[in-house]
């Protein structure tokens, strides 16, 4: 049979089989008018020059945190550092004391705009105890970099989505760790972080940068 008689045959059998998109997603863009039909301001709001910022809990201290959240069901703040590191600790201004949660940081390659990213507690932590991480994964014991000197931008590296269980006493078991998003990634910029349950439809979001 000539090439060009396969190539037809290929072509038709393309063009002649069904597809099937999926059943979620939008199908056209949506209109949108100006200022979102009036529920957002047209002008910024003002601010009164008569205030000033203080240091929240002034006995603590942590390396590069990307975040504080609310632990459900407690009256404890949670803070992830970027390379691997979370803590959790009492929501006073005297509070002295930070308890390590999960400390990764032997497989997190921060120092850069990379690393652990961002943390999600489920809807139903307070019975389920999940908490979901999202950060860039190397090798254990591999990590470059450190509070002087810069990795690498192009190392291989792994967009990781995890989710872990937390103890009755706080802290975090390695063990109870299921990855659910393991990419491969080529560098260690434009990594995304972003990372929530919508408080609506109950589904974890997250951004992913440039992959």
């Amino acid at each position: 049979m000539k090439i060009s008689a396969i190539v037809r045959i290929i072509l038709a059998l393309v063009f002649t089989l069904p597809s099937y998109g999926q059943p979620y997603g939008l199908t056209e863009r949506p209109s949108f008018a100006a200022f979102n039909g009036g529920k957002l301001p047209q002008e910024a709001p003002a601010f009164s020059g008569n205030w000033s910022a203080v240091v929240a809990f002034p006995n603590l201290t942590f390396l590069n945190p990307m975040g504080l959240l609310p632990m459900p069901g407690t009256t404890n703040l949670v803070v992830w550092e970027r390379e691997g590191r979370i803590y959790s600790f009492g929501n006073h201004p005297n509070t002295s004391t930070k308890t390590l949660m999960l400390d990764i940081s032997t497989q997190v390659q921060g120092w850069d705009d990379s690393g652990l990213m961002g943390i999600a507690f489920h809807p139903g932590f307070e019975t389920n105890r999940y908490l979901f991480v999202y950060y860039t994964y190397v090798t254990p014991g591999t990590v470059i970099g450190n509070p002087n000197q810069r990795p690498p931008t192009y190392i291989p590296n792994r967009d990781r989505l995890e989710r872990y269980t937390v103890g009755i006493n706080g802290t975090i078991d390695k063990a109870s760790v299921t990855i659910f998003i393991d990419q491969i990634s080529q560098s260690v910029w434009h990594n995304g972080g972003g990372i929530f349950f919508h408080p609506e439809n109950g589904f974890l979001y997250l951004t992913n940068g440039d992959d």
